[in-house]
């Protein structure tokens, strides 16, 4: 089988990307956010919890993700309303979780923002900054070796 050329490859890429759902940056705020995966059975709860909404929801895919100890991002595709129930079920349900651990911080202004990503570069840009947001807070936590994100993945 013959290998496409990098010009091919990326005008497979380019007609992928626009025919596809629309693409987002899902985000919450690291500023002024309470400590909420303070160890690895927090982190491990986090990602287990991205799994199960993204099973119950059923429509949203997720391509990429980063959890930090008060915050998350995520590259996802999805319909926009479908993407934010995806987020307040996240939401309930890690309040849930918090709350069944005794621990008393506030989800208040976990919040979620949602950018849109119009195009390709955009798009890869945006996962790029994803996997690499746990290694510019903690340079110990580099993309190929972090376990709390996709960036190994990559």
């Amino acid at each position: 089988m013959k290998r496409a050329s990098y010009a091919e490859s990326e005008r497979i890429c380019e007609a992928t990307f626009a025919k596809g759902c629309p693409w987002w940056h899902l985000y919450t705020p690291g500023i002024d956010t309470s400590l909420l995966f303070a160890d690895a059975e927090d982190f491990r709860y986090a990602i287990n919890l991205l799994a199960r909404c993204h099973k119950d929801i059923g429509t949203v895919i997720i391509v990429a993700f980063e959890i930090m100890s008060n915050h998350i991002h995520l590259v996802v595709s999805g319909n926009e309303d479908d993407i934010r129930r995806f987020f307040d079920l996240f939401r309930r349900r890690l309040k849930w979780y918090l709350a069944s651990k005794g621990r008393k911080e506030s989800i208040r202004r976990f919040t979620m923002s949602l950018k849109p990503i119009k195009d390709l570069r955009t798009l890869r840009n945006t996962i790029v900054y994803v996997n690499r947001n746990g290694y510019v807070a903690d340079p110990d936590r580099t993309p190929y070796s972090d376990p709390w994100g996709t960036g190994r993945f990559y």
